[in-house]
């Protein structure tokens, strides 16, 4: 997917550290955040302008069926003969010519017209509808993957230490005789689980939380820049 994205081969990728800070999104209010979803996400900015562009073109189609008015100006140059005062002149004309057209033969052309655009302009309006219910759906997703990753990543993070002292327990019981190899080997199962738990919650919570801001509309490079700082 990776690859995908940027067309370029990665053979490590870093992770991130166990010191990185997994607050929750600022507001804590999930209506806060779709609310900023719903009129500032890209896609749906792009959706609206369709939808005007549509609104325009039934105007524009609309336009068809109102007459229309054309004022022509000649200007022509008429010499005179001779006269008793004199040789000829030369007189300037100017001929003003008003037309007017109505369209009554053009009615099914302009129907047809107005017919498309209006076909285009339902069409836009279902797009932009769609796309709201699903960035809707998106900014509450997200919201809720952030909330519970925090305190996911707290949970495992307690659990890590609370397994690792069981661990180091059960080693130091075998070293004494007191527990078997098996004590040993299920305590080292239960840190390798709960460690792998542990960073995939962290990469969770970041993409739920790159995922939040998209869909408001206030993803930035700072935000890819800070989980990268967030690296080893």
């Amino acid at each position: 997917a990776l690859h995908e994205l940027t067309g370029m081969n990665f053979t490590t990728l870093a992770p991130l550290q166990k010191s990185a800070v997994f607050r929750l999104p600022e507001p804590v209010n999930a209506e806060a955040w779709v609310s900023t979803a719903l009129s500032q996400n890209l896609l749906l900015q792009a959706r609206e302008q369709a939808l005007d562009v549509a609104r325009q073109e039934i105007d524009k189609a609309k336009a068809g069926y109102y007459p229309t008015v054309d004022l022509v100006i000649n200007r022509n140059q008429r010499e005179t003969g001779d006269s008793l005062f004199g040789g000829g002149s030369k007189v300037g004309v100017n001929d003003v010519i008003v037309r007017a057209s109505i369209p009554i033969f053009e009615g099914f052309a302009t129907s047809a017209a107005v017919g498309k655009a209006g076909a285009r302009y339902n069409a836009a309006q279902q797009d932009l509808e769609r796309d709201r219910r699903q960035i809707d759906r998106q900014a509450r997703a997200a919201y809720a993957g952030v909330v519970s990753g925090a305190a996911r990543v707290s949970a495992l993070d307690q659990s890590l230490q609370a397994l690792d002292s069981a661990r180091q327990l059960k080693e130091e019981g075998y070293k004494a005789g007191v527990s078997t190899i098996l004590g040993v080997l299920d305590a080292e199962r239960d840190l390798y689980a709960v460690r792998r738990d542990a960073a995939q919650s962290r990469y969770d919570y970041q993409l739920n939380m790159l995922r939040l801001k998209q869909a408001a509309g206030t993803l930035n490079e700072d935000d890819l820049l800070n989980i990268s700082r967030a690296g080893p």
